[in-house]
């Protein structure tokens, strides 16, 4: 394994003589080697993230020790928020679901799209008037499926499909049920 390292790096800082302007310091920047306010590389923070996607917080702190990148759980999962979230593109068939935020707690709706089983939102709570909003944001939608739960029935309009599953209920992507 490696040994841990400290890079120190020497940059201009320029100052700013107007009096209005609202940053008086500018510093170079080193945009190829690591981001603006950032302790980390950019080469250490995929490794970070990468190790976070694989193993969480807890776990990717205990990894980190053992590849000689000491770093805390909270670093782990600090650095997986500054990935970016993918495009979610044309959703044609999306099943709605509740879930919890807190065990027990706080309940919210996950919508994910059941033919590429991505999460494609998740709503701050289970009412039907959260899930019209973002199904009003996208009109692509024509089918929405849903678990044995009443409470999004009325948040889908006429026009889309409800399916009804039981949770047992396993269909083929290629078949189209109607």
């Amino acid at each position: 394994m490696g040994r841990p390292i400290r890079l120190v790096f020497t940059v201009r800082k320029f100052f700013c003589r107007n009096s209005t302007c609202s940053r008086k310091v500018f510093t170079e920047r080193l945009p190829d080697f690591i981001e603006a306010s950032s302790r980390l590389t950019k080469r250490l923070r995929t490794a970070i993230q990468d190790i976070g996607f694989a193993t969480g917080g807890k776990g990717g702190e205990h990894l980190g020790d053992k590849l000689a990148m000491p770093i805390s759980e909270t670093t782990v999962l600090s650095s997986l928020y500054l990935v970016p979230l993918p495009e979610i593109g044309q959703v044609h068939v999306v099943g709605v679901d509740d879930w919890s935020w807190r065990r027990g707690k706080r309940f919210g709706s996950i919508l994910v799209n059941l033919e590429t089983h991505k999460i494609v939102g998740l709503l701050a709570d289970r009412e039907a008037e959260s899930v019209r909003q973002w199904l009003a944001t996208h009109p692509e939608v024509d089918v929405v499926s849903r678990d044995r739960g009443k409470m999004y029935i009325d948040g889908v309009d006429s026009k889309r499909v409800l399916q009804d599953f039981p949770r047992s209920f396993a269909v083929p992507m290629s078949t189209k049920i109607l």
